[in-house]
């Protein structure tokens, strides 16, 4: 089976209402059965839950499940008003609004590419 590794992170340090967005970003994937690993920022001294989240990564996604991942990611991005755009190898595109059939076929045209085994989503503030 093919795999893919996806990092997805912020263009600028983010908000303590980005951190927080990341981390229900995270729990979604989770019921869609997409495992996300956080990235924390380190500890500051007095801070007592720790630092902000920073971003995400995903590792050794299977293909056939890009197509999830993108929807899942597009849905978050609308509501929050982010722009979200999806680079792997010399390929980009935004991801916002999409219809499930768009997501399906952003999907394939990665699949059938499969250029690089990994894929960096940039998340940026609207």
């Amino acid at each position: 089976m093919n795999t893919t590794n996806v990092a997805i992170a912020f263009d600028k340090t983010p908000s303590i209402e980005d951190s927080l967005a990341l981390n229900e970003l995270r729990d979604s994937l989770g019921e869609s059965e997409i495992s996300a690993e956080s990235h924390i920022d380190q500890l500051k001294v007095g801070v007592k839950d720790g630092g902000l989240t920073l971003g995400l990564t995903i590792a050794g996604l299977a293909l056939k499940a890009i197509g999830t991942l993108i929807s899942a990611i597009s849905l978050w991005g609308s509501k929050r008003n982010y722009t979200i755009t999806f680079k792997t190898g010399e390929i980009t595109f935004a991801a916002n609004n999409l219809s499930p059939k768009e997501a399906l076929a952003i999907a394939q045209a990665i699949k059938d590419k499969a250029i690089a085994s990994d894929i960096t989503v940039l998340v940026s503030s609207r």
